[in-house]
C-alpha cells in the first residue's frame, strides 16, 4: 500500500525539473490565456495548481481578485485550484505545495506581496518546491534579485533572489528614457504584457514573445 507521503513524492515526479516563468502582465482572457495553456499547461500531466493571492491587503481586493484568478484558471480546464491562505499553518503550507506541481503569484502591489511572504515564513517552501514556478508582474518581481522603484531617484528593492536577474513588467518604449541610462550599471530586461521568459536551473532558456535587453546603455530586442 501507498502511503500518503509517497503519493505526495509520486505526484511532483510528474512535474519537469524545476522551471521559472517570468510573465510581464495581462488581462486575464484568451490572450493570456493561451500563452499560459499552450507554453505551460500542456507540457503538465494533470496541472495542479497553488496560488498565492496575497498581493493586497484590502479583503475585498483580494476576494475580486481570487474570483477573477479562479474563473481564469477554470476556463483553462485546470481541475485542481488551490488558493494559499494566510491562516494555514505551516503543516498545511506545506502539504499544499507537496500537492501541487505549479505555483502561481498574481499581480498587484510588490511590496505587499513580498512582505506577506517574509511575514508568512514560506520562503523555503518556495525555494525547496520541485516543479512550476509562475509569476505575474508583482509575482514576477518577488523571485528576481529586486524590483526597480522610481521616485527622485531610482532604487531597486531587494526581493527573494529565487532567480539571478532583474525584470521591468508592463513594458512599454516609454520607459526606455529611464531604464538605458540605467543598464548602464545594472542588466536590465523589459518584459511587455503576455510575454515572458523562462528558467531552468536559474539561467535563461527561452523567450516567449518579443523581450528586451538593457545592457550597457543599449537596448536590444530578443526573440
Amino acid at each position: 500500500m501507498i502511503n500518503s507521503i509517497t503519493k505526495l513524492k509520486l505526484r511532483n515526479t510528474q512535474a519537469r525539473k524545476k522551471e521559472y516563468y517570468l510573465i510581464g502582465g495581462g488581462e486575464y482572457n484568451d490572450k493570456l490565456g493561451k500563452k499560459i495553456k499552450t507554453k505551460i499547461l500542456r507540457k503538465i500531466n494533470n496541472p495542479s495548481i497553488l496560488i498565492i493571492p496575497w498581493t493586497s491587503n484590502d479583503a475585498n481586493t483580494l476576494k475580486k481578485y481570487r474570483k477573477i484568478i479562479f474563473n481564469f484558471f477554470k476556463r483553462l480546464k485546470v481541475k485542481k485550484i488551490t488558493f494559499l491562505e494566510k491562516s494555514d499553518s505551516l503543516r498545511e503550507a506545506r502539504k499544499k505545495f507537496g500537492e501541487a506541481n505549479i505555483l502561481y503569484l498574481p499581480g498587484g502591489e510588490t511590496e505587499i506581496l513580498l512582505k506577506n511572504i517574509k511575514s508568512q515564513k514560506i520562503i523555503d517552501l518556495l525555494k525547496n518546491f520541485n516543479g512550476v514556478i509562475v509569476g505575474v508582474s508583482a509575482g514576477a518581481y518577488v523571485l528576481t534579485n529586486g524590483y526597480i522603484k522610481k521616485n527622485k531617484k531610482i532604487l531597486i528593492i531587494p526581493a527573494l533572489r529565487l532567480i539571478n536577474v532583474l525584470i521591468k513588467a508592463h513594458y512599454n518604449a516609454k520607459m526606455d528614457k529611464f531604464l538605458i541610462p540605467f543598464s548602464r550599471g545594472e542588466k536590465i530586461y523589459g518584459i511587455p504584457d503576455n510575454c515572458m521568459l523562462v528558467f531552468q536551473k536559474r539561467k535563461l532558456r527561452k523567450i516567449i514573445g518579443k523581450v528586451y535587453l538593457f545592457n550597457n546603455g543599449r537596448k536590444t530586442i530578443l526573440k
